[in-house]
Parts: C-alpha cells; sequence; structure tokens
C-alpha cells in the first residue's frame, strides 16, 4: 500500500513539473486591449498589471471562471507588476476574466479589461 502511495505521489509531481506559466500583462502604456491566452490543464495564468498605488487608482478582479481555479494574489509598490492575480487551468473550456481600474469611491471604473482564456485537456493535445 505505501508504495501505491508513493507512486500516486510521484506521478503528480511529474504531471505538474510540465505546467507552463503564461501571462497577459497590462498597462496603460502598453495598451488597455483585451487578450485571448490559450492553455491546456495544469498550466499557470498570471495576470499582471501596472499601477501607481500612490494614485488612487486600483484594480479589482470581477472575476468567477468556471475553468480556473484562483490560486493567489499580490499586491505591491514595486512595478511594472504592482497587481498580479494567480489562476490554475483546471478543466477544459472557455472562461472569461474581467478586471476593472479606478477611484474605489467612484462607481464607474476608469477602465475595464478582459481576459478570454481558452483551456485545452493537456492529455489530448499530447503534452501528458
Amino acid at each position: 500500500m505505501r508504495n501505491l502511495l508513493i507512486c500516486v505521489v510521484v506521478l503528480a509531481l511529474a504531471l505538474n513539473s510540465y505546467a507552463a506559466v503564461h501571462e497577459a500583462h497590462f498597462s496603460v502604456t502598453d495598451g488597455l486591449t483585451n487578450r485571448t491566452v490559450t492553455l491546456e490543464t495544469g498550466d499557470i495564468l498570471m495576470c499582471t498589471f501596472f499601477g501607481l498605488l500612490s494614485t488612487g487608482f486600483s484594480w479589482e478582479n470581477k472575476s468567477h471562471p468556471e475553468h480556473l481555479k484562483f490560486s493567489g494574489y499580490l499586491k505591491q509598490e514595486v512595478p511594472p507588476n504592482n497587481f498580479i492575480w494567480n489562476y490554475s487551468a483546471v478543466s477544459a473550456g472557455t472562461s472569461k476574466l474581467i478586471f476593472t481600474n479606478g477611484e474605489p469611491w467612484i462607481p464607474t471604473p476608469a477602465d475595464v479589461v478582459a481576459v478570454d482564456v481558452v483551456v485545452k485537456d493537456a492529455n489530448i493535445t499530447g503534452r501528458l
């Protein structure tokens, strides 16, 4: 039984070692245009945003994706990635991530961007 458990753990680690990391970066200077990203199950998506925290503007995540699992958030003073949201692709399908930028006391955001995410099954695409 112990050998079976060890085999399962080793297999899980091996499968995770094939994960690719993708980044969708947004900043005013690079353009706030919507993006489309294609992932395979197990891949990681980092949505990163430039924003000066001292201005009062802040990026907010308005997303509830079906095929992605939220795995972390970071807000920091160090540019260029002042706001970072991480997701893991967990199942095949399409999801939309929506982020807004604005001042919290004003109801209408100054900017809205979206990331259309297509997740393909890694077993079918042949990576695993």
